[in-house]
C-alpha cells in the first residue's frame, strides 16, 4: 500500500513539474523521492527526455503544417494514401512515439549536458565516483555552467555527494559536496531560488542562496566564511556522512522507531536540527567534531555494526548528538570587516588566473664537489618532555618525547620507541 501510494504521489508530483507548475515545497519533495528510490530517478530522466523530444517535435511538426498553407490553402495535409484522416492521425502518433523511444535511448542527451570544466589532480569521472584527495603539491578547480566555480585547495580531502548531469536535473539536484578536511573556496552565482548548493562538513550543513564562501577545516576546528550574500548553516545528526552517504540510514531507524513506541517520542528528537543561523558577511568558527578512529569508540563506524541491535543504535545516535551539542557550545560568530572582504575577495580572484593555482615547482641546486670534507656538527637530542605524538598511520604514544635529528624517541611504560620524523603526523604541546 506504502509503494502504491508512493508512486501516485510520484505521478502527480512529476506531473506538475513538467509543466512548471510546482511549488517550491513540491519540488523539494519530488527530490526527496528521487534520491531516496533509485527507480523513481530512472523515470525522472525518461520523463524529462520524453518532454524534450515531444517540444522538439511539435515545433517540427507545427513548421511541417504551417509552411505549405503558404502556398495553397487547397493542398490537402495528408495526400494520397492518407486521405483517410483516421489512418493519418494514427501514422502521426506512431511517429511520436517512436520519438519518445529514441528520446529515452538518449540520443540528444549530449545536448543537455552541463559544461562542467575541470583543473588540476581530479576530472569528471573522480568527481562523480572518488574521493578528491589532494597531497601538499595539489589541487582541484572545478566551473559547472558559468554559475558555481569552487576550488579544493593542497591538503584536503572532498567528496562530492551530487552533481547534476543535465541542465534539466540542476532545477532538482543541486550541487552538495562533503568536506572532510582542508581548504574550499566557493563561488555561486544563484540564478534560480530552486537550485541550491550545499556543503556538509562535522555534522553541519550549509545552504548558499548564491554567494561566496571560504571554508577551513582542520583536527582542531573548522572556520566558515561567508560574503556577498548569504548561507543558512545547520547542525545535527543527520548531516553526518554515514546519512548523507546512505538516505536509506535515516529512513531505516525512523521505520525501526515504530517497534519501539516507548522510546519513538525521545529518539524522534535525534533528527531535530541542533542550531540553526544564517550568516552574512560574516564568519562562524568552532571546534571540530572528535570521534576515536577504532570502531568501539567511534559512533560514525560503529553506526552500521549496530543496525541489527535498535537499542544499541540508538546509544550510539544519542552520544553522536551529544557530542555535536557539545561541540556546537563554542561556536563563535564573527562580523567580517571591510579588510577582511578585501583579503577574501584577492582569492577569489585568482580563480580567474590559472598561473595562480600552478604550485611553484622545487629548483634543482647543482652539487658543487669539494676537495675539503667538512665533518657535520652532531646534532644534540633534544628533550621535549611528557607529549602526545600521533602517527599518520593513526596511532597514537604518550609519553616523555626526545627529539634526535630525523627521529623521534618515546619513552612508554618504561619502554623506548624510535619513530621517523616523517611518519608523524603532529604533536601535542
Amino acid at each position: 500500500m506504502e509503494s502504491k501510494d508512493l508512486q501516485e504521489e510520484f505521478e502527480e508530483l512529476m506531473s506538475l513539474f513538467l509543466f512548471g507548475e510546482t511549488k517550491p515545497e513540491e519540488e523539494k519533495k519530488l527530490n526527496e523521492i528521487i534520491s531516496l528510490h533509485p527507480e523513481f530517478k530512472k523515470r525522472y530522466d525518461n520523463y524529462v527526455k520524453l518532454q524534450t523530444g515531444l517540444k522538439q517535435h511539435k515545433t517540427g511538426l507545427e513548421k511541417i503544417l504551417i509552411e505549405p498553407s503558404k502556398h495553397s490553402s487547397k493542398i490537402s495535409l495528408f495526400p494520397g494514401k492518407f486521405k483517410n484522416q483516421f489512418l493519418a492521425i494514427a501514422a502521426i502518433i506512431s511517429l511520436i512515439v517512436s520519438l519518445s523511444v529514441v528520446f529515452q535511448l538518449g540520443i540528444f542527451k549530449k545536448d543537455e549536458q552541463l559544461s562542467i570544466i575541470t583543473t588540476g589532480m581530479c576530472n569528471l569521472q573522480t568527481l562523480r565516483r572518488d574521493w578528491i584527495r589532494t597531497d601538499q603539491n595539489s589541487f582541484c578547480d572545478v566551473k559547472i555552467e558559468d554559475q558555481v566555480h569552487f576550488r579544493i585547495f593542497p591538503n584536503s580531502e572532498v567528496k562530492i555527494l551530487q552533481l547534476a548531469e543535465t541542465a534539466q536535473e540542476t532545477k532538482i539536484n543541486g550541487l552538495s559536496i562533503f568536506v572532510q578536511k582542508g581548504n574550499l573556496l566557493l563561488n555561486e552565482t544563484l540564478t534560480d531560488n530552486k537550485k541550491q548548493t550545499r556543503i556538509y562538513l562535522n555534522g553541519t550543513e550549509i545552504q548558499l542562496t548564491g554567494t561566496k564562501v571560504w571554508i577551513e577545516n582542520s583536527e582542531e576546528r573548522y572556520k566558515i566564511n561567508v560574503w556577498d550574500g548569504s548561507a543558512a548553516v545547520r547542525s545535527g545528526v543527520r548531516y553526518l556522512l554515514p546519512f548523507l552517504l546512505n538516505k536509506q540510514m535515516e529512513k531505516f531507524v525512523k521505520y525501526t522507531l515504530d517497534e519501539y513506541p516507548e522510546q519513538k517520542i525521545k529518539y524522534e528528537s535525534i533528527w531535530n536540527d541542533i542550531s540553526s543561523e544564517k550568516l552574512s558577511n560574516s564568519s562562524l568558527e568552532t571546534k571540530s567534531l572528535f570521534f576515536q578512529k577504532d570502531s568501539v569508540q567511534n559512533p560514525l563506524l560503529a553506526l552500521n555494526e549496530k543496525q541489527t541491535n535498535p537499542n544499541e543504535m540508538f546509544l550510539v545516535l544519542e552520544k553522536m548528538q551529544k557530542t555535536i551539542v557539545e561541540t556546537a557550545s563554542y561556536k563563535k560568530t564573527t562580523v567580517l570587516e571591510k579588510k577582511d572582504i578585501q583579503e577574501l575577495e584577492t582569492l577569489v580572484s585568482h580563480f580567474e588566473d590559472p598561473k595562480s593555482i600552478e604550485l611553484p615547482k622545487e629548483k634543482m641546486e647543482p652539487i658543487i664537489s669539494v676537495e675539503k670534507k667538512i665533518k657535520p656538527k652532531k646534532e644534540e637530542p633534544i628533550r621535549l618532555g611528557d607529549k602526545t605524538i600521533k602517527l599518520k598511520d593513526g596511532s597514537e604514544w604518550k609519553g616523555n618525547l626526545i627529539q634526535y635529528e630525523d627521529r623521534y624517541i618515546i619513552e612508554v611504560e618504561g619502554k623506548k620507541r624510535v619513530i621517523l620524523s616523517k611518519d608523524v603526523e603532529s604533536i601535542s604541546f
